[in-house]
């Protein structure tokens, strides 16, 4: 026998056990994702960031519950211990990523956890019901950052190439190079906040929304959700001309004051587009009913055993959190005294990094120009932060400014002491540029690899046994390729090698 969940709930909440096994649980879970809170608010918050529409995401999900209530309150209730066998993995999983330092993971098992602790107490009607409000709120969470990097690039690439595309075909002469888009008269630049990632985002949600609220056919749903990344893409690329076509004709002022308000606008513009493809003949209001009223027999003490272990689940959670709390330890290298200013015939000067030192959170960055007598030049690049989730490999940030990838192949640095580990050498081209080469490598205490997926397995199972993570060093040296890019490998090489022992000891001494 069953009994509707709004009886079940008004009988439960006149008793103070309810109450207080409630607030409990709540509490807990608050105390548990604290950090991932505070996370994500500073990324909503981030200027040039790309979650600037996940307020709207926690608003949209509550005003669709708050208008499903009545429906809710008649579904049956029925407590099923398979909510537990959700909750309790999505709590370890969030552990997980609350003890290895990666927020982004500890967010992303958030709406599981929610809604197991729904289906455990409420039951599988209930749950069905809420599940679309529940996983919507994946909208707000905040992906991990080689995710966004790596959509966020080939986005830029997209706009830029449209967008040239679009300004030819309305005789305005315009060529593609690299990030920049280059005409008679100006040039715009596009950086990755204009990419059109942040946009495209903004549309899949809001275009998510609007299929599940409207009274729709499946596939006009389906149709709706899948046009909105084209549509993104095709209005973040109208933005980005008219913006070119402003500067042509009335010059950079005018091109920043337009770029300042089009952001807004197009975003407007294409949630117009997605009502007006919506056309909703009759809207839901409320969330259907998912299952058939049951009787209207209570089933308190059942649902006070569930509702038990939900709060035992979120307390064990809390506890766990708040007993083997991380720390992110690490000596951040402001100097880089380690790394030699000459070495083996080559003399250094130091550049400064400019915004290259702030674009990496929580790191230091050297940039050096190594030089010999004869002429050969090395360009040398350190950046030495306190998370490899915050590094890229260079093959991603060089394919942003425009530089394509014509070879990738592993080499071996030897050190002079014999000491040897790979590393990875690109050759890199770019119309109107010499050709490059490119050899990196990452270090950290645990050794020096050219595979940064395997950096970051090193650092997250080091930090999942210890609660604290070990700086990383992203080293670059470039120079030009040259006629014969092997003869050119050979001094790379070597100076990699001669540079390579002092780079290992900075990043292994002791905190």
């Amino acid at each position: 026998m069953t009994a509707p969940t709004g009886q079940v709930v008004r009988d439960l909440f006149r008793s103070r056990w309810a109450m207080v096994a409630t607030i409990v649980a709540l509490f807990a879970t608050a105390v548990a994702y604290a950090p991932v809170f505070s996370f994500w608010w500073d990324k909503w918050l981030e200027r040039d960031g790309y979650y600037s529409h996940t307020l709207f995401v926690p608003l949209a999900s509550a005003a669709l519950v708050i208008l499903a209530r009545r429906r809710l309150g008649s579904l049956p209730l029925k407590p099923s211990v398979l909510g537990l066998a959700i909750m309790a993995p999505a709590a370890i999983v969030a552990w997980v990523g609350r003890m290895s330092l990666t927020p982004s993971l500890m967010g992303l098992m958030f709406p599981f956890y929610l809604f197991g602790g729904v289906f455990a107490v409420l039951g599988w009607a209930a749950a069905r019901a809420l599940s679309f409000p529940i996983f919507f709120l994946l909208f707000m969470c905040v992906l991990p950052e080689s995710i966004t990097a790596a959509l966020s690039s080939r986005m830029q690439a997209a706009s830029i190439a449209l967008s040239a595309a679009l300004l030819n075909a309305v005789s305005i002469d315009a060529v593609a190079q690299g990030t920049r888009i280059h005409l008679p008269n100006t040039w715009v630049q596009v950086g990755e906040p204009c990419s059109g990632f942040r946009l495209v985002v903004s549309t899949f949600a809001v275009a998510t929304f609007l299929a599940y609220i409207r009274s729709l056919p499946l596939w006009r749903r389906i149709s709706i959700v899948a046009l909105s990344v084209p549509l993104g893409l095709v209005t973040n690329t109208v933005r980005i001309s008219s913006i070119a076509t402003v500067g042509e004709l009335w010059g950079g002022p005018a091109m920043v004051s337009v770029h300042d308000w089009t952001g807004w606008l197009v975003l407007f513009i294409a949630a117009a587009i997605l009502l007006w493809l919506s056309k909703p003949s009759v809207a839901k209001g409320e969330l259907a009913a998912t299952a058939e009223l049951g009787s209207p027999a209570p089933v308190i003490g059942r649902h006070r055993s569930y509702a038990a272990w939900v709060t035992a689940v979120a307390l064990v959670f809390a506890f766990a959190a708040l007993a083997f709390q991380p720390s992110a330890r690490g000596r951040l290298i402001e100097t880089f005294e380690d790394v030699p200013i000459s070495i083996g015939g080559w003399t250094g000067a130091d550049i400064d990094p400019g915004d290259s030192a702030r674009s990496v959170p929580n790191s230091s960055v050297l940039m050096r120009v190594y030089q010999k007598p004869s002429g050969k030049r090395a360009d040398l690049t350190i950046v030495y932060g306190l998370d490899p989730a915050d590094l890229h490999r260079p093959e991603q940030y060089l394919a942003s400014s425009g530089w394509a990838t014509d070879s990738r192949k592993t080499v071996t640095i030897r050190a002079p002491g014999g000491d040897s580990h790979p590393a990875r050498l690109l050759r890199l081209s770019q119309p109107g540029y010499p050709d490059l080469l490119c050899l990196y490598w990452f270090a950290g205490k645990e050794g020096r690899t050219a595979e940064l997926a395997s950096r970051k397995l090193s650092v997250f199972k080091t930090a999942l046994l210890s609660g604290s993570k070990e700086p990383t060093a992203l080293v670059t040296l470039t120079s030009l390729a040259g006629d014969d890019a092997a003869l050119q490998e050979k001094p790379l090489l070597a100076l990699a090698g001669l540079l390579d022992p002092h780079v290992t000891r900075m990043v292994s001494q002791p905190e």
